[in-house]
């Protein structure tokens, strides 16, 4: 001890003595024998709590969320439907602390959930709450419309998402739907122009399907042919009430800058996009264009 005093220095003599031995990491295959995933009951996100409660909590819109995809998914429509209204209820109360400014899926699915209930005017209101231009509320608002004799506003919905994706048979199948049911609403002769557009609509849909390359896949293939079927359908009944896609392109061709009173009803400016989408389809335009594209891409 003397001699560390003599350099200015003292040393314990613990800082001398071997380093302790750690204790041996198990090897992986160890590791995994112990280890045990967690195990979510089915539907665990189903909560007694209130919607509203729920709400304020960090992780409780995104829990019911996923209980009202839950519910659709297993075509529980009213619980769905409850849990959307209370969701959105929440959402619009300035004293309920919630994060969530813009539930655009909930009202999709509220106004769907609706539709299949058969509760068109809870439908429509929350069609019209969805302000959003993106392609999947442009054709869930255009199918509540339809149903919910909205006719004007369906066809308007289907035109502006084929603005965007004019590959895509389904909203033409639907806007020849539309004008179907405008017209057996009451049907008349001055009326047949609506059925004309009607033809010329589910003209263009049948051939976007058909000119499309169908999946390879069994189930997905007879799904496609499905389709085929019930478009063919609709054609063929459409043509049984008197529809021409040719008087329709005849009348345009000579009247296109007057609104017959039979298409009053509709935005003219959509009647006419049809004219000259179908028109522009008769020149082969987008021929090529249609036939690598994929069934699956539409």
């Amino acid at each position: 001890m003397a001699d560390d005093d003599a350099f200015g220095a003292a040393f314990d003599d613990d800082i001398f003595l071997s380093e302790k031995v750690r204790n041996p990491i198990e090897s992986l295959q160890e590791q995994k024998a112990k280890y045990t995933a967690k195990q979510d009951d089915h539907g665990w996100f189903h909560s007694g709590d209130s919607v509203a409660y729920l709400m304020q909590t960090k992780l409780g819109p995104n829990q019911i969320k996923m209980s009202i995809e839950h519910d659709y998914l297993h075509k529980n429509y009213q619980r769905a439907l409850q849990a959307a209204l209370a969701y959105i209820a929440a959402v619009e109360d300035d004293s309920i602390d919630c994060k969530i400014t813009n539930p655009k899926e909930i009202v999709e699915a509220a106004a769907l959930c609706a539709w299949k209930l058969g509760d068109m005017k809870t439908a429509v209101e929350c069609a019209d709450k969805l302000n959003s231009r993106e392609l999947g509320s442009l054709q869930t608002r255009g199918i509540v419309y339809m149903h919910g004799e909205r006719y004007t506003d369906a066809i308007a919905c289907f035109v502006e998402y084929n603005r965007n994706r004019h590959l895509d048979y389904k909203p033409w199948r639907y806007m020849a739907s539309t004008f179907l049911k405008s017209f057996n609403e009451e049907p008349k002769a001055s009326d047949e122009l609506v059925l004309h557009v009607a033809h010329a609509s589910v003209q263009r849909a049948l051939r976007i399907l058909s000119s499309s390359r169908w999946p390879t896949v069994e189930f997905a293939r007879k799904r496609c042919q499905a389709e085929y079927d019930d478009i063919k359908a609709l054609q063929q009944t459409i043509v049984n009430l008197g529809g021409s896609a040719q008087d329709y392109f005849d009348y345009m061709s000579t009247h296109g800058d007057v609104a017959p009173e039979s298409l009053q009803s509709f935005h003219w400016e959509d009647i006419i996009w049809i004219n000259e989408e179908c028109k522009r389809i008769a020149g082969n335009k987008d021929a090529q264009e249609e036939e690598p594209k994929s069934v699956r891409e539409l």
